[in-house]
């Protein structure tokens, strides 16, 4: 490795900017240059701050696909609901309700969280569900 890039990696390392992949490249060089400066206490450290940085990456990838899920079954369920004769109206840019005949079963706020809010679409469509079996038994 050319000592400029080692040299700027010392620099990153010492301000504490280095990117994920460099600490694993300066880590590497660290492992294989016996003769480097603090190089045991950089390994320790270097090693620590890589396992955290990946479980970080784990957990946001994990989290995104939560979030991708939740919004997959949203929009499953939303089709369901159309399917079932219920429809929406926007209210403005921030605000959905959803209706069966003339009742409003479920409103939707735009920005809440989407785990959260797939546990009030899921009773909202408990309330559909019930909406359409008293409509049936009233016929």
């Amino acid at each position: 490795m050319a000592e400029k890039t080692i040299r700027d990696l010392q620099w990153k390392y010492i301000n504490g900017e280095l990117s994920l992949d460099e600490m694993k490249t300066f880590l590497r060089h660290l492992k294989s240059d016996f003769s480097a400066e603090f190089r045991e206490e950089r390994i320790q450290k270097l090693e620590s701050a890589i396992q955290k940085g990946e479980k970080k990456l784990l957990a946001e990838t994990v989290e995104r696909e939560e979030y991708l899920n939740a919004a997959l079954e949203y929009k499953k369920l939303t089709s369901e609901w159309e399917r079932l004769g219920a429809y929406w109206k926007p209210l403005g840019h921030t605000i959905t309700k959803w209706y069966y005949k003339d009742f409003c079963f479920y409103t939707w706020f735009s920005g809440v969280d989407a785990i959260e809010e797939s546990k009030r679409t899921k009773q909202a469509d408990e309330v559909l569900r019930k909406l359409i079996e008293e409509d049936t038994n009233d016929e």
